[in-house]
């Protein structure tokens, strides 16, 4: 996340700070892992500055407490896919 410029960061990092409340907000990307670990997508909307991001993450349910790593952030190109 370091490399993005500030205000996706900041968007990022606030959708980040949500996650860690409520990890599964975003749309599942298949099944859950025996473990429970699972992919979601989500979408955060443009905004000055910035255009509308999609943010892949994965739900880490172990060990307690449960916490999410973000792992993709793109532009979102075609609002068609949602």
């Amino acid at each position: 996340m370091a490399a993005l410029p500030a205000e996706p960061y900041k968007a990022v990092e606030e959708l980040r700070q949500e996650l860690e409340r409520n990890p599964r907000l975003g749309l599942p990307l298949g099944e859950a892992a025996p473990d429970g670990r699972q992919v979601f997508k989500t979408r955060i909307e443009a905004r000055a500055g910035m255009p509308a991001l999609v943010v892949v993450y994965l739900y880490l349910p172990a060990p307690p407490p449960p916490g999410i790593s973000i792992t993709t952030v793109v532009p979102h190109e075609d609002a068609a896919e949602d």
